[in-house]
């Protein structure tokens, strides 16, 4: 073993001295000596060629080394050895590992913290032929939901007791023989609870919720007493004013198993328009409540009342730790279907996944609704009968003639209970648990409860004592040969696993210590399996729900801005905490001095930087909190999905925008806590703001407004006075106004070139970045409204700019006025404006585009705008008529039409409402013709190229912007509508878009912005029920060309003909659809909705995925593009006076924490954050202290990685037991090959291609965070493997997520 070592360090020293060699070489070769004046240039430049060669040959070794513990590790991995009774896959030689361990072995791969062998951890191998995403195979299961569609006839007969279903039997005698099984019967009583809908969550809450949890906390007490719990929003404002006692009854029920807390979601999540990210959040942020307060995990999931289920939600529950779920919501002739066939209960398995290691086991209930009346068998009518809040004097009936509830009685016992029991057995011969005649059998689910259900004792007290009766009846009667009793959903599929003969799973919460993506088989069941999702949702005849994927646009656009928002706060928090969490040295330690262990600071310190940034004195963990839960409770499905009353859909409006509020607080506060040179002493000003967001909401149901940058005086009689800039631009004598300094902030892993949008207050500018360099920017006017008027505002404009931002980096522009024309700066330019269909005298045309060009009417005709990739040409009317690819010889032009319809509301008694979507018939065509057409504003320039048209104002402002910047920010088309529909009646505007696309009636939509689906048109279904929600991505292709779109907001999308896409914009509706919301949707606002068009082709001879693939993958430009427009960078303007004009390479911050050199240099020295007395406030505005970049990343991901999160753990430093850290999510996304990058050989790529499916951490954050993280649930409640070091690389395949806890201890 010495001797390979000693080989390996001999062959390294020869690498390194051979380079050298050949460096010396090339160096005499191509700098030779003499005295010619080229030659005195090179001599001059030789040093820093030279540093730039030690550059290259450092990275060149660091690339080799890395290569080599890839290899390494990979060959070791491939040694299969016997563990414990399973196999394990284990290092060959061990002491070889060690060696990448410096300073000891640690907690390294195969053993915990304790030096003892871990079983099944896994060391990193790449993903070869063993990951779950196979997009040429198809996953072979038994149900595939797209077949399921395909042959489903859709009709509705009457079915008789059970209308959408048949006259259910069973065998005489099947339970009769003394051999035959019993029947086992769980009932589970539970209350549906919703965070808003005709009520607040507060109003709900005082009036109805607590008195619900108060009778839930006696449930300890009641005999025999079971009870199941969802919604944890409500259970923590209870907690918060609950008594010990009451509390430490909850906890002694969960924890004798009678009370269980199902799903574990802050909210019942919606499944059709919420973002994979926000239900995530969600489900975080309950999870983490139940194990802070009730120190428990959740095993069975519980999803009865979103409008239909996604395969996400599945997949997220799976990955928490749950073992089991639950739905309801799903089309009646799919229930009839599944009922038939007896595979009601079946493994839900990923679209994507070839090798059943996503599966989850699920129950889907068979009818109706999940109230009383349709859960205990097929006749409601009888069921009705016991519903024991109906019972007389109660004010509630049954709405079935005959139908009524009594109480039990010694007198009525034997016939209700033989009654309940029929009903019990009818409903167990709908599942698989039912045997063959004779032999009995069965387990049934009976749900017990309704929307707010046990409000009242008496209600509680009737409930559990009326069905005691008839339990004990039941359970005493032997012929009858049944097992009945209330029950929790854990105990149902407990005994469900043990009839149908299935171990139940490992008590590991449905975590493997594996990791789970590697597994190459799952286990074999009785259940069959299935993948697709329950899109889209019917409960009787056509009555489709695909109305709410578009209710409410404008706060489903909202959402969308808070999730964005969290998302960059919780990073840059957790970035804060990492940055100064590591080496913090006591106050007594000198900051130069090296700082022995034992003088370490320790995080509980409470004058720990962790401590402080904890503290709730700084506020900021108090308004992430805050914000985390008010973008979950509106995840509610009556929240995002537009359902609720006007009041309540105004109260999760203001949530969110206190949440936006609060979380642009912590952005700016932790932008200058990560620029503030960590050689300054830190002193918290908590209120203080020292930048704006540049995105300010006036009221909850405004648009977004700019900050105007005041860039001084630069006003039209300073030219007149001959103040121009004179001689060469750059360096010119003339007056400059005011610097401006705007902070960007990249919230994504990968380098970003953009283009940034500010308001100024004159057309004439400069831009620099943080190094000095001058970058490209344009001006243009800004017009007056937005309803069709082409005056334009004095002393307001629009610049944008080139910018360049490093992964997650902070990065300083300086933007500078001048007071003159600038046409002697090449890097600045004004925009070229054309207004047509107007005349002069409508015009009134501001300072700097006085030769603006104007069109009258009658003059309109073809034009198109270009970029060096994308041209786009538009009709007359100024709508998109064509899009043509450049790419040399072999350019592309596509017929790309976009127009506008609206759709009536059907006449009758059922019709359009918040909910469901019934229209009259096809959609009418909007023409902008006589009488509606408006002004046409075309803007070109540079960097971005505009067409704003008008649609019937104020009916539609829409504008088509283009960039011309390489990479993903220039791909394809930029729509934004402003749409306001208000004072109309019963109309939904689409926007539709027609392409000579043959996409065979198929269409792909995305679920939740987590994986996509093959979706068919049905000619079989009415136009709505072939309506889908679009929560981010929808895309049509053939054999040469896709065409995506790409939407920042949820809305409705449909392929109703062939090549086309039309997306639902906004709703208005009269009336009520009777689905419970009492009213319709009226309460409609100016709204903007904002989406890319991408046209890609596809490479000739590749084919994709086969057509039978239920589902498809976006290539890595629409990924990327998706990930930059739900997430564009944010603009931070300093607030400071004024900044000096010139900054760059000589300034003294210049360098000062870029590059990894630099950053390690900057957090070697962190300081204390000194105490008010130790520094002045004013000090925390000194230029000099405020460094101008922050760039915390070395080596950036490849591109199918995606930072989902990183989210602080701790609630508190000082009163938390568990360890501290911090969350992070990855998702490895998977792109379809056939289409091409969108950056050529002379562009800079934002990320590799090349991907082993591996990261180190160690690379994406060295100088942050601990040295170690830990493998975790994706709720972070359960640790799956032991602590590795953050330089290991770790394994992710395709569509997978995987959540890890980094670190934030001192370094030892």
């Amino acid at each position: 073993m010495r001797l390979r070592r000693f080989t390996a360090l001999v062959g390294t020293a020869l690498l390194v001295a051979a380079c050298i060699s050949l460096y010396l070489t090339m160096d005499l070769t191509l700098f030779p000596g003499g005295d010619g004046p080229v030659s005195s240039d090179m001599q001059r430049n030789k040093w820093l060629h030279f540093e730039g060669k030690l550059k290259e040959l450092e990275e060149d070794i660091r690339r080799n080394h890395e290569t080599v513990g890839e290899i390494r590790a990979a060959i070791g991995s491939l040694v299969v050895v016997k563990g414990k009774g399973e196999d394990q896959l284990l290092p060959e030689h061990e002491d070889e590992v060690e060696e990448d361990f410096p300073g000891g072995r640690g907690a390294g791969a195969g053993e915990n913290a304790d030096g003892e062998e871990v079983v099944g951890a896994l060391v990193p191998i790449p993903q070869v032929g063993i990951c779950a995403a196979n997009p040429e195979i198809p996953p072979k299961t038994d149900i595939q939901m797209l077949d399921v569609y395909k042959n489903l006839k859709f009709d509705n007969p009457d079915g008789g007791a059970w209308k959408q279903g048949w006259k259910v039997e069973y065998p005489r005698g099947h339970w009769d023989s003394r051999s035959a099984r019993p029947l086992k019967v769980f009932v589970v009583p539970h209350s549906h609870n919703d965070p808003g809908w005709i009520r607040t969550f507060e109003e709900y809450f005082s009036t109805q919720t607590r008195k619900i949890l108060n009778n839930v906390a006696g449930v300890g007490s009641t005999p025999g007493g079971r009870f199941v719990w969802a919604e944890i929003s409500f259970l923590d404002l209870w907690w918060q004013g609950a008594s010990p006692e009451d509390k430490e009854r909850i906890k002694s029920a969960v924890n004798k198993g009678i009370l269980e807390i199902v799903t574990g979601g802050w909210v019942m999540t919606d499944e059709a328009t919420a973002h994979y990210y926000s239900m995530l959040t969600q489900l975080t942020e309950g999870h983490l409540w139940l194990e802070r307060n009730l120190h428990i995990k959740p095993k069975n999931g519980w999803s009865i009342d979103p409008f239909g289920v996604s395969p996400t939600m599945a997949y997220l529950l799976k990955r928490s730790g749950i073992k089991n779920m639950l739905i309801q919501r799903v089309h009646y002739s799919v229930k009839k279907h599944f009922a038939r066939e007896k595979t009601l209960e079946f493994l839900w398995r990923q679209a994507w996944d070839s090798s059943g290691h996503t599966d989850i086991l699920t129950h889907m209930m068979p009818f109706y609704s999940y109230d009383v009346p349709h859960t205990c068998g097929p006749d409601p009518r009888i069921c009705c009968q016991f519903d024991f809040k109906r019972l007389p004097g109660t004010g509630v009936t049954c709405p079935w003639r005959g139908s009524r509830a009594q109480p039990i009685t010694a007198d009525n016992v034997a016939q209700k209970s033989w009654l309940l029991l029929d009903q019990y057995r009818k409903k167990s011969v709908l599942f698989r648990t039912e045997r063959k005649p004779g032999a009995g059998g069965g387990v049934v689910l009976a749900p017990l409860g309704d929307d707010f259900r046990y409000d009242l004792s008496s209600e509680w007290q009737a409930q559990f004592s009326n069905y005691r009766m008839i339990f004990d009846y039941l359970n005493t009667a032997l012929n009858l040969n049944v097992q009945v009793q209330f029950g929790t959903l854990d105990e149902y599929f407990t005994a469900l696993r043990s009839e149908m003969g299935e171990a139940e799973e490992e008590e590991d919460d449905g975590l493997s210590k594996r990791q789970p993506n590697l597994s190459p088989t799952a286990p074999s069941s009785t259940f069959p399996t299935l993948t697709g999702d329950f899109f889209t949702y019917a409960d009787r005849d056509d009555h489709y729900w695909s109305g709410f994927y578009t209710s409410r646009p404008f706060y489903k656009r909202m959402d969308r801005v808070l999730m964005a928002y969290l998302r960059a706060a919780e990073i840059m928090f957790s970035m804060a905490l990492g940055a100064r969490g590591r080496q913090v040295r006591r106050p007594d330690v000198p900051t130069p001095a090296p700082t022995p262990p034992s003088l370490l600071l320790p995080l509980s310190s409470p004058s720990s930087p962790v401590a402080r940034l904890l503290s709730p004195e700084w506020g900021l963990l108090p308004r992430l909190r805050t914000a985390r839960r008010w973008h979950s409770l509106f995840q509610h499905h009556d929240g995002v999905t537009g359902t609720a009353k006007d009041h309540v859909v105004n109260d999760y409006a203001q949530k969110m925008l206190e949440a936006i509020s609060g979380t642009q607080h912590v952005i700016q506060q932790c932008a200058h806590y990560l620029l503030t040179s960590p050689d300054v002493p830190y002193r918290p000003m908590p209120e203080q703001v020292f930048f704006s967001l540049d995105d300010t909401r006036r009221h909850h149901h405004s648009l977004p407004e700019k900050t105007p940058l005041d860039l001084g005086g630069v006003g039209r009689e300073e030219i007149e006075e001959g103040n121009g800039v004179g001689g060469e631009w750059a360096g010119g004598g003339g007056r400059v106004g005011k610097t401006k300094k705007v902070v960007l902030f990249n919230p994504l892993a990968w380098r970003r070139k953009t283009v940034i949008w500010l308001r100024v207050n004159t057309p004439y500018a400069i831009v620099k970045d943080w190094r000095g360099d001058q970058v490209v920017s344009q001006s243009g006017p800004v017009f007056e409204g937005n309803g069709g008027a082409v005056g334009m505002v004095d002393g307001t404009y629009d610049l944008w700019f080139l910018a360049d931002v490093p992964p997650l980096a902070l990065a300083s522009y300086f933007v500078t006025g001048l007071p003159s024309m600038a046409e002697s700066n090449p890097y600045h330019t004004l925009s070229k404006v054309r207004l047509v269909g107007v005349t002069s005298s409508q015009v009134h045309l501001s300072r700097g585009f006085e030769s603006t060009e104007i069109v009258g009417v009658g003059g309109e005709e073809e034009f198109s705008i270009a970029s060096d990739r994308v041209s786009a040409a538009f009709g007359a009317s100024g709508f998109l008529k064509a899009l043509t690819l450049k790419d040399g010889i072999d350019s592309l032009t596509t017929p790309v039409h976009i127009d506008f319809a609206r759709y009536g509301a059907r006449p009758g008694t059922e019709r359009s409402g918040a909910y469901l979507f019934l229209p009259d018939g096809e959609a009418e065509v909007l023409l902008p013709g006589k009488g509606t057409a408006s002004a046409i504003r075309v803007l070109q320039g540079p960097l971005i190229s505009s067409v704003t048209a008008f649609l019937m104002p104020p009916l539609l402002q829409h504008t088509v912007s283009l960039w011309n910047i390489p990479g993903v920010e220039g791909m394809g088309l930029e729509v934004t509508n402003i749409v306001n529909i208000s004072g109309r009646s019963n109309f939904e505007l689409v926007m539709r878009i027609s392409t000579s696309i043959r996409n065979k009636a198929e269409l792909f939509t995305d679920l939740n912005g987590f994986q996509m689906l093959r979706r068919r048109r049905l000619p079989r279904l009415p136009l709505q029920g072939n309506y889908y929600p679009l929560p981010s991505l929808a895309f049509i292709e053939d054999s040469s060309v896709r065409f995506s779109l790409l939407s920042a907001q949820s809305l409705g999308v449909a392929s109703l003909k062939e090549g086309q896409i039309e997306v639902m914009q906004d709703r208005r509706l009269d009336q009520d659809d009777n689905r419970g919301l009492g009213q319709g949707v009226l309460d409609n606002i100016p709204t903007p909705t904002l989406f890319r068009l991408i046209l890609e082709k596809r490479k000739k001879g590749c084919k994709g995925p086969p057509p039978e693939h239920p589902t498809g993958f976006p290539s890595v430009g629409v990924h990327l593009a998706l990930s930059s427009l739900l997430h564009p960078p944010l603009r931070l303007i300093w607030l400071a006076p004024d900044s000096p004009v010139n900054r760059g390479p000589g300034h003294a911050d210049a360098d000062n924490g870029r590059g990894a050199d630099g950053m390690a240099a900057g957090l070697a020295g962190v300081s204390v954050m000194e105490t008010p007395e130790e520094e002045e406030e004013g000090g925390a505005w000194v230029e000099e202290r405020v460094r101008a970049s922050f760039e915390p990343v070395r080596s950036t991901p490849t591109c199918d990685f995606h930072l989902v999160n990183l989210r602080v753990l701790s609630e508190s430093v000082l009163s938390e037991k568990r360890p501290h850290g911090v969350g992070m999510v990855l998702h490895r996304l998977h792109a379809d090959s056939c289409f091409r990058a969108p950056w050529d050989a002379n562009d800079v790529a934002p990320c590799s291609q090349e991907s082993t499916g591996q990261l180190k951490v160690g690379d994406l954050f060295p100088t942050l965070f601990g040295d170690s993280l830990e493998p975790h649930s994706l709720t972070f409640i359960t640790s799956t493997g032991p602590a590795i070091d953050k330089r290991t690389p770790i394994s992710v395949c395709p569509m997978e997520l995987s959540a890890y806890v980094l670190d934030l201890s001192t370094q030892r």
